[in-house]
């Protein structure tokens, strides 16, 4: 699934252009550490509020804060809101199916390694 890098919306009248960089992408993680939180996003008032701020926060290019944004103080379409909101939850919950695909592949790429290095241990359960 291919999700637009970048995100159109005017708040407070001015136009805004959020691009989700690696930046974003982290300060939004550490608000939802998993695909199920993600899904929350529009359903928990604070934590929507917590990744509205963090989302239409001014960021350089690289994305480092340059300007906190008070998400309550918010003057935006509903709509354009919920698509927002919409648009950073298929960025995270498709951040989280790629890390866990990749993470699987590297356990079953070296499993053989892994095995190996784990402990020897007799056929009671006592080190060998």
């Amino acid at each position: 699934m291919s999700i637009e890098p970048k995100f159109s919306i005017k708040v407070n009248s001015k136009d805004r252009e959020i691009l989700m960089s690696y930046g974003l992408l982290n300060a939004l993680t550490s608000l939802c550490q998993d695909p199920t939180e993600a899904s929350m996003i529009q359903l928990d008032p604070e934590l929507r509020n917590k990744v509205l701020a963090a989302t239409l926060a001014e960021r350089k290019p690289s994305g480092k804060v340059t300007k906190e944004f008070d998400a309550e103080d918010i003057d935006a379409e509903l709509e354009k809101i919920e698509d927002l909101l919409a648009w950073v939850q298929d960025h995270l919950i498709a951040f989280f199916l790629r890390s866990t695909q990749r993470t699987l592949a590297n356990q079953k790429k070296y499993e053989k390694d892994f095995r190996e290095l784990a402990p020897q241990s007799s056929s009671d359960g006592s080190p060998a």
